[in-house]
């Protein structure tokens, strides 16, 4: 009878002589190396079926599971550390950027040596994998060294622009591997960057204490200094806007770092770079688009927390409460609460994009609900809208929003949904199109759907009056845009449809 224990030490010891040997030689062990990979998938097929007779039957087999493949991809990993170059600190004639180029071409030469035997198989992306988390944790080792300024700006250049270019882990041959989420592990190099921003944001600290120092000692020489750090600053802010796709994944908390980041950057560069050079220009736009962009995503996941409140808020069970608004307001506040000390231009800015998305938001889940007005809630309805309105106008008035024009704009509709008397509608829905031009047909058509007490006839003279009025606004669409980020849904669009061409037909 074989000795199960002894042949699978003998495996494990097999494998790690194969994984110990150089990478230049991997190709005479190529076929052992499969071999190995092999058995290691089998065994854990074993595994599997050992669990689910465990589950079963309760009882326990001596030597399982194995985890034969977790071995297998440990001992890559293990092989991988060995072949990568160490970087000595405080060695003289150990140059960064010099030690950089050399970890790039031995990672690329073995890299190509595995494909040139393995073609993209699992064992290659098993090692691909490996060399993607080794480096990332020697640039960590790196960026904790007691690099200059200009290292520590040299290797976030290298870390965000080269690695993932054709000339390392983006060529074209291993890309496909390379390149995939699965195999970079986008979160690793993710927190890797924010916690070398977060390295860079206290050298700049660093660097203003060496400016006002200087300039104690003479005029001169804190301008020099100045000039110097001006120079490195902006070659590193030219790489910043890949950083932002670089986050997608983190948690709330990082991005708000990268966001204090770009405002810290922009007021230091503004402060040392006196002369308003073109690349002291570009260097700002770049971090205020990295901003923008961040903030974007914050707000996108602000906004589906939003929605589901705003949906809960005009259901049945929600009509005659508040607590729906009441979560959007707390959503909101958190949202600012999170958010750094910033400039006045800044949190103005964005108080009115969550202001505007708010309300955009708000009547698209109106239109597009399955709300229909009877006889007996049709002034229930439209006072729940009038006071939401009023909720949020007030609410972003304590918050400082100057966009006022967007105040009027649900209670239009609560108006709408109310007025009996056709005159006194055509009227509201008049003042409507011409406060926001954008608005559309089905727009309108939907309102009416809701308030549901009106002839065929009354409809057809009210959307004929709305398409009147767009051809005179055409020459307003730049003026007070809300309704444009407004989609009616396209079932609601199909019942529209309907109406409209009866209506104008």
């Amino acid at each position: 009878m074989l000795d199960i224990d002894n042949l699978s030490k003998e495996l494990k010891n097999k494998m790690w002589s194969v994984m110990k040997t150089p990478l230049r030689n991997y190709k005479d062990n190529a076929e052992l190396l499969l071999s190995v990979y092999a058995v290691a998938k089998l065994e854990n097929a074993k595994d599997l079926i050992w669990w689910e007779e465990k589950l079963e039957s309760g009882n326990l087999e001596s030597g399982r599971p194995r985890a034969s493949l977790q071995q297998f991809t440990e001992m890559v990993l293990q092989s991988v550390q060995k072949q990568i170059p160490l970087f000595v600190e405080n060695d003289p004639g150990n140059c960064l950027m010099e030690h950089l180029r050399n970890l790039q071409q031995t990672v690329l030469t073995d890299l190509l040596k595995y494909l040139s035997f393995l073609n993209q198989n699992e064992i290659f992306k098993i090692c691909a994998k490996a060399y993607h988390t080794c480096i990332f944790h020697h640039f960590d080792q790196i960026f904790q060294a007691n690099l200059n300024v200009e290292d520590l700006f040299g290797v976030f250049f290298w870390a965000t622009h080269v690695y993932k270019s054709e000339e390392f882990m983006g060529h074209p041959n291993i890309r496909d591997v390379t390149l995939n989420a699965s195999i970079l592990d986008p979160l690793l190099e993710a927190n890797w960057v924010c916690s070398a921003s977060e390295k860079l944001f206290n050298t700049v600290q660093i660097l203003q204490g060496c400016i006002d120092k200087a300039q104690q000692i003479s005029e001169t020489l804190g301008l020099r200094i100045q000039r110097l750090c001006a120079g490195q600053l902006i070659g590193f802010l030219q790489s910043y806007p890949e950083h932002i796709e670089k986050s997608k994944n983190l948690p709330c908390s990082n991005g708000w770092e990268i966001i204090r980041s770009c405002i810290y950057f922009s007021d230091y560069m503004t402060e040392i770079a006196h002369n308003n050079t073109e690349d002291t220009r570009k260097s700002l736009a770049v971090l205020k688009e990295v901003e923008t962009k961040e903030c974007d995503q914050l707000l996108e996941k602000l906004f589906c927390d939003v929605k589901e409140c705003l949906k809960y808020n005009l259901k049945k069970d929600g009509l005659s409460t508040l607590k729906g608004m009441e979560q959007v307001k707390t959503l909101v506040t958190s949202y600012f609460t999170q958010f750094p000390i910033m400039k006045r231009a800044t949190y103005k800015s964005l108080i009115e994009r969550v202001h505007s998305k708010t309300i955009q938001e708000y009547i698209t889940v109106l239109i597009n609900s399955s709300v229909r007005c009877t006889l007996n809630n049709r002034r229930l309805l439209a006072d729940k809208i009038s006071k939401d309105s009023y909720q949020l106008e007030q609410f972003f008035s304590d918050q400082q929003s100057s966009v006022t024009w967007l105040n009027n704009a649900i209670q239009h509709l609560a108006e709408m949904i109310k007025i009996n008397n056709i005159e006194a509608l055509k009227t509201e829905v008049a003042v409507l199109v011409q406060s926001y031009p954008d608005v559309r047909k089905e727009h309108i058509s939907a309102i009416l759907k809701i308030k549901g007490n009106i002839s065929r006839r009354d409809r057809q003279s009210i959307i004929k009056q709305v398409d009147d009025m767009m051809k005179l606004n055409n020459n307003l669409l730049s003026c007070n845009k809300l309704f444009q980020g407004i989609n009616v849904s396209k079932s609601r669009c199909r019942e529209n449809d309907s109406c409209i061409s009866c209506c104008i037909g």
